[in-house]
């Protein structure tokens, strides 16, 4: 028979269960978490999406989740308006610089974090369901697309 937690009158959790939570706390991987709490690498995976759907330790992982949260005063507003903000400063045109007899001039480009950018209003985007995965339950679109381009359009 299991102690109980005095705090909550629940049953404890047993060591590894104890161990694979603090590993997934703090990686969120649930088969490298499974590992670190003993569990054969053969079977890691398996455990570790067992161990996730066990209704206590789902629990307990919401609940130091939501406590790391207000800890570092992350809320949904904060993650939108910073990657808002990453989106905003990707975008922004730098001027190419070079150095000409000695002293740095602009050369007439810019450049600007596309990737950086992009990333940023992907996952906004995903945020606010502007768009699904193509394949996803959702949206169960396969396999190939034609595009057909004018030969006057082709010629800008």
């Amino acid at each position: 028979m299991q102690e109980s937690d005095k705090k909550n009158d629940k049953p404890a959790l047993k060591l590894q269960h104890r161990l694979f939570l603090e590993a997934f706390i703090k990686e969120p991987n649930a088969t490298k978490a499974a590992i670190a709490a003993g569990y054969s690498k053969k079977a890691a995976r398996q455990q570790g999406a067992r161990l996730c759907a066990n209704a206590a330790i789902k629990s307990e992982i919401d609940r130091i989740s939501k406590k790391v949260e207000e800890n570092c005063e992350i809320s949904a507003e904060w993650i939108l308006t910073s990657l808002k903000s990453v989106a905003e400063r990707c975008m922004q045109a730098v001027p190419v610089m070079e150095k000409v007899d000695g002293v740095w001039v602009e050369t007439g480009e810019f450049k600007f974090d596309s990737a950086g950018a992009n990333k940023a209003l992907e996952t906004l985007g995903k945020n606010k369901n502007l768009w699904k995965e193509v394949g996803s339950k959702d949206n169960p679109i396969t396999g190939n697309m034609t595009v057909t381009i004018s030969q006057e359009d082709a010629d800008l």
